[in-house]
């Protein structure tokens, strides 16, 4: 707008602005046009229009480099007229000339502007803002306290108070461009600049007051004196005040420094924080919570501003928040700890009431402003159904063990009582004892062999590796009616099936086979003989992505002192009914817990009715097996 507004006055050719206000016209018409290029192409710049940039920086540069040239060299190569005929000459030495710092000034802005995106760049259009900015401030100083030398570098000619304002705007935008848009490096830069401008002026005083006081010395009296001490105090305060400045520089570097590195720290250790898989609470000595991290929200079911401010006794359960105070209490009453510093299991309690085991470690933390206590909090809900499970497990493993090597010895230990008992027969010649022997041993071998069948299908079930796969349900279950049909018994039962079309489950399929299998199996072996229609209903039902297979049947059922244990290990309820290990309700239990199922008993009027749960799964496992 300055430079506009005074390109105007030159076109209109106003002589009462000339006589009455006649530092308007002492910023030239080629200054203003410069001016108003520089202004353009910094407006260009931020919309990425890069060659009309290159084209008005260019010009500006051109024009000023030519200017400096005349006033070198003292020769005229009539750029100043070039576009317009001065009518008056205000603060120039040639009509229409542009001062020697004004046109400085315009090279290195011009510079500055058009740097393209290299190595360095933005360091060296930081120096140039830095120098124009310089210039531009002496220039205004010297203004403000009439010395002639801060704007009149080769008098008369001097760079107007407005132009100066116009290179203050624009050394400012090439030190935020260079310094890459960051407010604090801006400032610092803008006062680096102030500092050595004030200096400067402050240098041309002294210069002045020298100067006059050498004129002074050729006509000696008292003023001479007055002037000599006002110019060393000019150098002193000078000296003074750039010390003060140098220090207050280095200080406020060093503070810069450590201010950066401990935001690097705070950022750092905040990142750790936010990021840990643990809880980490920190409460004051009153119990009050401080501060939470993302992993304590997900842990215990509040957002962080529920729990700040808030007493931690919400994270306990009663048992043990009716106790908390009054441990902290004792600890800072005595200093005995018995969790501080030692770390405990403990139980958490969750927003929606559930109780959770958990481990915490609490460490007190004194700082200069008071004492707080930093707590880690890690949810140990899943290692402890580990080992609940384990503890399980190894049970059942004792009991297998014991169980498994009596039921072998058994039967061996009679097959070898029969073989004997045999061989004395054939020496006898008993033909007729020595067929029922041989039955017997026959009858020993094949429990021998259902036993062994038994082991091998548990095993299977708890190490055997299988991925998931879409299954047809009624295809399963048609499959394993047609491999069980050698069953003694199979042709008396009536089957009927009440089957979904269609329905499908994605599973492990040798698991599910396992379970269609002992449910079938179970109730064709223990059907009651009494009855005059023995019958087994399969049906199932699908619901909320759950998949129910139920068998129920008219046999033999459970007897009631036997149904609490009714999934155990080596549970027999009719031994005299059918010969088996008792393995079979343990091996179903087995596997649909590794299918991620349920299975229920219940004791019907007559009979049984055994309920198998199982998740339908994804459906994105056609994929794999579109054929099934």
């Amino acid at each position: 707008m300055i430079g506009l507004t005074v390109i105007s006055l030159w076109w209109l050719r106003l002589e009462q602005v000339a006589q009455k206000a006649p530092v308007i016209l002492a910023m030239q018409f080629n200054t203003a046009l410069c001016l108003v290029m520089l202004g353009l192409s910094f407006i260009l710049a931020a919309y990425g229009k890069t060659l009309l940039v290159y084209a008005l920086t260019a010009a500006t540069a051109l024009v000023a480099a030519l200017s400096l040239y005349q006033d070198l060299s003292g020769a005229t190569v009539g750029v100043d007229t070039l576009f317009n005929t001065p009518f008056v000459a205000v603060g120039t030495r040639a009509p229409g000339r542009m001062a020697p710092n004004t046109a400085l000034c315009f090279l290195l802005s011009a510079i500055g502007i058009a740097l393209p995106r290299i190595r360095y760049a933005s360091q060296a259009r930081l120096a140039l803002g830095f120098i124009v900015l310089g210039i531009a401030t002496v220039a205004l100083l010297g203004y403000a306290v009439q010395i002639d030398r801060a704007h009149d570098w080769f008098g008369p000619a001097r760079m107007s108070p407005h132009t100066s304002f116009g290179f203050l705007l624009l050394g400012g935008g090439l030190i935020y461009l260079g310094a890459g848009r960051s407010a604090n490096h801006v400032r610092l830069t803008i006062a680096g600049a102030a500092i050595l401008a004030y200096l400067a002026v402050l240098a041309l005083t002294y210069l002045e007051f020298r100067a006059q006081e050498m004129r002074l010395a050729l006509y000696p009296g008292e003023g001479q004196q007055t002037l000599h001490t006002l110019s060393t105090l000019i150098l002193v305060s000078g000296l003074i005040y750039l010390s003060l400045a140098g220090y207050a520089f280095w200080y406020s570097q060093r503070y810069r420094r450590s201010a950066a590195a401990l935001a690097a720290s705070k950022a750092e250790l905040a990142g750790i924080i936010d990021n840990a898989v643990d809880g980490i609470v920190s409460i004051d000595t009153g119990g009050t919570i401080l501060s939470v991290n993302p992993a304590c929200e997900k842990m215990f079911g509040y957002r962080r501003d529920e729990m700040i401010g808030r007493n931690v006794k919400m994270l306990m359960p009663r048992h043990y928040s009716d106790h908390h105070d009054s441990y902290i209490a004792n600890y800072h009453r005595t200093g005995e700890a018995k969790i501080i510093g030692i770390g405990r299991e403990m139980e958490g309690l969750r927003k929606d009431g559930s109780v959770f085991p958990l481990d915490l470690a609490v460490a007190r933390i004194s700082l200069a402003n008071g004492v707080f206590y930093s707590g880690i909090v890690r949810d140990i809900s899943v290692r402890k159904r580990a080992e609940a499970q384990l503890l399980e497990a190894n049970g059942e493993l004792e009991e297998f063990a014991y169980r498994t090597s009596h039921d072998l010895r058994s039967p061996i230990a009679s097959s070898l009582g029969l073989v004997r008992i045999a061989r004395d027969l054939l020496e006898k010649d008993d033909h007729d004892m020595l067929s029922a022997t041989l039955r017997r041993l026959e009858t020993n071998s094949e429990r021998l062999e259902a036993l062994i069948q038994n082991i091998i299908a548990v095993t299977r079930s708890r190490l055997l590796v299988e991925d998931p796969v879409r299954l047809s349900v009624d295809a399963v279950i048609a499959e394993t009616r047609d491999g069980l049909s050698h069953l003694e018994g199979f042709s008396e039962v009536r089957i009927e099936c009440d089957i979904e079309p269609g329905l499908w489950l994605v599973c492990k399929p040798v698991k599910f086979r396992m379970i269609i299998a002992s449910l079938l199996s179970n109730a064709i072996k223990y059907r009651d003989p009494d009855e005059a229609e023995p019958r087994l209903l399969i049906s199932t039902r699908h619901h909320s992505g759950t998949v129910r297979i139920a068998f129920i049947d008219n046999g033999l059922g459970i007897p009631p002192e036997a149904r609490p244990m009714v999934f155990g290990m080596f549970r027999r309820f009719h031994p005299d009914r059918a010969f088996g290990s008792g393995l079979g309700l343990y091996i179903l239990k087995k596997s649909t817990e590794a299918l991620n199922g349920t299975v229920t008993y219940e004791a019907l009027e007559k009979g049984s009715s055994f309920a198998v749960e199982l998740p339908q799964g994804e459906t994105d496992a056609d994929a794999k097996h579109p054929g099934r």
